[in-house]
């Protein structure tokens, strides 16, 4: 997760990769959350305000996407990191709340890290 890129290929903001992570969820019919812009699509292109309280912090430290799985059996706490980024140590305090209550957390830095975590159609959690 903390590899630099490549030599000649340039880093890939967060904002986009983040664009693209809501897009494949929305695309399988999953609600994300983004909590860092405070403003999030819903899988039915409507727009919610989102706010995320944790012992110690209101948002501060807090994944930037949460996406739900359209029959809410599965939720995912995602961290976006650019390719070489780190986190923040209220990040790290964030990720050690979710791992507490047993909440599935990533720290990616690409879409395609998601991918095996998806079942096809969906079906482990219908």
């Amino acid at each position: 997760m903390n590899a630099q890129p490549a030599p000649g290929r340039r880093r890939r903001p967060e904002a986009v990769v983040q664009r693209e992570i809501l897009n494949f969820f929305l695309s399988i019919g999953w609600a994300v959350i983004r909590i860092n812009g405070l403003k999030s699509r819903t899988s039915a292109g409507g727009y919610i305000t989102s706010y995320i309280c944790y012992p110690g912090a209101l948002t501060d430290g807090c994944a930037d996407l949460i996406a739900i799985a359209p029959n809410g059996k599965r939720t995912l706490f995602i961290e976006v990191k650019a390719e070489g980024g780190t986190q923040r140590d209220t990040q790290k305090r964030f990720e050690a709340w979710c791992k507490h209550f047993h909440l599935e957390y990533r720290l990616v830095s690409d879409v395609v890290e998601l991918y095996d975590l998806m079942p096809i159609n969906n079906e482990e959690i219908n």
